[in-house]
């Protein structure tokens, strides 16, 4: 499947090995990835938006490709609409993010620094992973102008006060130095994602 390059690449930078039991990551390690995953899957939406049905059978079972598809797009008509119902209109990915996997299914506003010491099995991390990879991908979809503009107010113009609130929050994001467009994220995600097709062709 071809998001697994992706999240193997976040979670073996940050999983913990302890003495007793199999590996491990941290919650806010963990939110934090699935919200780089969640951009990276609204990047290869952006790119790949005609062929929704085709992007559906990598990431799904065998003949299960269109009940996906229509999975995808139904999450995302949720999560904007949940969002917008109860915060206005969402201004950029961290915050979407964030309101819609935490605050907005009940947990408390400062949930990252509240489970800081919190940690989830590293199989369960990487099906957490690949389902926020998978709705990033949905919501782009579905909501092109809206992603890119938070997109745009995230990490284009890199309002500061966007990145002071992820930070308050507790995600662990380093902001860049420079701006980076839409068009050079998806230059870069399509250029991994060649590799890791040429690398591990059965991976796509």
């Amino acid at each position: 499947m071809l998001h697994y390059p992706f999240i193997v690449n976040f979670l073996d930078q940050v999983f913990e090995k302890p003495r007793f039991g199999g590996p491990k990551v941290r919650f806010p390690e963990l939110i934090s990835i699935q919200c780089r995953l969640f951009e990276t899957g609204a990047v290869l939406g952006r790119a790949l938006r005609k062929v929704l049905r085709d992007l559906a059978k990598t990431f799904s079972e065998p003949g299960m490709h269109d009940v996906l598809a229509s999975h995808i797009t139904e999450r995302a008509q949720q999560r904007v609409g949940w969002y917008k119902r109860l915060s206005g209109e969402p201004k950029s990915m961290f915050d979407f993010f964030l309101f819609t996997e935490l605050q907005g299914k009940g947990a408390p506003e400062d949930a990252i620094h509240q489970w800081k010491n919190k940690r989830v099995d590293l199989a369960l991390a990487y099906s957490i992973c690949s389902l926020s990879m998978v709705e990033g991908i949905g919501v782009w979809v579905v909501y092109p102008e809206l992603t890119a503009s938070m997109w745009n107010n995230s990490w284009d113009s890199m309002d500061n006060a966007v990145w002071e609130k992820a930070r308050d929050r507790g995600l662990l994001i380093e902001k860049p130095t420079l701006p980076v467009s839409l068009d050079d994220r998806q230059a870069i995600v399509l250029e991994a994602l060649l590799f890791s097709c040429w690398l591990l062709p059965g991976t796509c």
